[in-house]
Order: structure tokens, then sequence, then C-alpha cells
């Protein structure tokens, strides 16, 4: 954990500490609003994991439910560092980026270069998916980063 709080320190990043986990808590600003992020230590600090949460919500019985797991596959297909699971139990919508880290040492770069990937490509599916989930219609793209997109405040 003190590893992982210098990694963020270094980045820049200001975060809360969760005093019943491994893990730090932090709101990002994307071009698409405003994202929760918890950067999650777990399995002894060999697995790390980004994760957002509290982002988007779609219970049961939405009316568009179907769509929006539609795009969920999409986005999921055409990612390679992000993953969208939806939890049937409260309808939460999160976004994950997983590292192994097992006998290695996540360096600063690595961190970085992971949060960076993992929130552009969530804030740039951010909009498609939440257009989805407030009209059933599927605008069926993703926009594309801004030349010289640096990490996110």
């Amino acid at each position: 954990m003190t590893d992982l709080r210098g990694l963020a320190d270094r980045a820049g990043l200001r975060y809360f500490i969760d005093p019943q986990r491994d893990a730090l808590l932090m709101s990002i600003r994307g071009m698409h609003g405003v994202h929760h992020v918890l950067i999650i230590l777990e399995l002894d600090g060999n697995f790390l994991q980004f994760r957002t949460v509290d982002n988007a919500f779609c219970p049961l019985g939405h009316p568009y439910l179907e769509k929006v797991l539609r795009v969920i596959g999409s986005i999921n297909f055409r990612t390679r560092v992000l993953k969208v699971g939806w939890d049937p139990s409260d309808g939460e919508i999160a976004a994950y980026a997983d590292m192994w880290v097992i006998d290695g040492v996540v360096g600063q770069v690595q961190f970085e270069s992971m949060l960076q990937n993992f929130l552009t490509a969530f804030d740039m599916n951010y909009p498609r998916l939440m257009q989805t989930l407030a009209t059933g219609v599927d605008p069926e793209g993703e926009e594309s980063p801004p030349a010289g997109n640096s990490l996110p405040d």
C-alpha cells in the first residue's frame, strides 16, 4: 500500500485512503464528466485493479437494459485495457482494468500508462453508454481522444 500511495503521489493524484482495505478512492475529471475511481490492491498485493464506482446504474427491469448490455458487450469486444461489467444485484455498471503483479513491481510509467489508458477508454465510451441508458439508442461509436491527451485532473 505504501508503494501504491507513492505511485499515486508521484502521478500528482489526489485521493482518499479507504480505512477498511488497501484502496485509494479519487474523482477524476474527464472530457465527459467526473468519474469516481477506486485503485485496489488485493490478494496480498499480487493483484492491482482500477475500477469505476457509482458512475452508472441500470437496474433489472430498466426499459433499455438489453440495449445497454449490448453496448457493454461491444465496448468489451473493442477495447483492450477496459472491461465493463454489470451487477444484476443493484444495476451498477462498472469499468475495470486489472493487473497481476505477482513477483514484480509496478513501475511509475506502467502505473500512469495503465491509469491513462483506463480512464481515456472509459471516458470516451461514457457518452455512448449514458445515451443508450437514457434513450435506448446506441450512437454506435466511440469519440476519439484529442491529440496530446495527458493524464486527466
